[in-house]
């Protein structure tokens, strides 16, 4: 059931594909030698499912970077979301506030499609895909817990324990807390994935907030998802089906109830 007050900012998919170079280089300086190819077959599949509006990121001095967005695709100027992304190596698919998971994963499935079938067919340099993400992003404002206190949010608002020191709390020191936390675990059953949460407080818009992120993601030098276009996209979504399971489960158990009625309110 979508909840009416979520505190959601955006939902993010990713998958990355091996690049070219020596492995002592960064990945950020790694080529994918098809993709002015791709990008140009892309952006034509793209409009098939509506994505009409092409838009350029500011790239660096030395071109679009290894695993990093060179171009965003939007449905029209003013539609913000939902977004396709490309770059050397990587795929992305973004979704905000109107995020339902079915439509979601139906807008994964129509991108992944419309990149392995832009991606030019390569004996020399095959689509071997190295990473898949599933992220989260909260935002929990004034306006949802009535406070800004990274201390705070953990004891009242959340089912996490933070034991405060005495000198911490002293008027030695200003009343409110600052802070990130982060926690990282492997996923039983698959070794390559792993489960993550940061919490932390943030300026968003000149306003202080506290800012969730948790995400499952799997990474392997090649995650074996399959040989045919049909196959890597069945076996990503399936990945990304028990992910979004995860992340679904982690948000219930970690939210306690009464701030979990405030997002359910008209």
């Amino acid at each position: 059931m979508k909840l009416r007050n979520a505190p959601l900012v955006e939902v993010v998919f990713e998958m990355r594909w091996a690049l070219q170079g020596p492995e002592n280089v960064s990945v950020h300086l790694r080529s994918d030698p098809v993709y002015s190819l791709l990008a140009s077959e892309f952006a034509e599949n793209a409009k098939k499912h509506g994505f009409q509006v092409q838009k350029q990121t500011d790239s660096s001095p030395l071109g679009p970077l290894g695993h990093s967005v060179d171009k965003r695709f939007y449905r029209d100027e003013n539609s913000p979301f939902p977004v396709w992304q490309i770059g050397p190596g990587i795929f992305a698919c973004n979704e905000s506030t109107e995020y339902e998971w079915d439509g979601f994963k139906q807008n994964i499935e129509n991108g992944l499609t419309t990149l392995l079938k832009s991606y030019p067919k390569s004996k020399i340099y095959p689509i071997e895909p190295v990473h898949l993400e599933l992220r989260y992003i909260d935002s929990f404002g004034e306006e949802l817990v009535g406070h800004s206190d990274f201390v705070k949010f953990l004891s009242n608002d959340v089912n996490i324990k933070l034991n405060v020191n005495d000198f911490l709390k002293s008027n030695v020191l200003a009343d409110q807390f600052d802070g990130t936390i982060e926690i990282m675990k492997k996923v039983k059953g698959d070794e390559d994935t792993q489960f993550g949460v940061q919490i932390s407080t943030a300026i968003v818009k000149g306003v202080r907030t506290i800012r969730l992120v948790n995400k499952v993601f799997k990474s392997s030098e090649r995650l074996h998802l399959g040989k045919s276009n049909a196959k890597i996209i069945k076996s990503a979504l399936e990945w990304a089906d028990a992910a979004h399971g995860l992340t679904h489960a982690f948000f219930l158990d970690l939210v306690r109830a009464e701030l979990m009625e405030k997002f359910r309110q008209e």
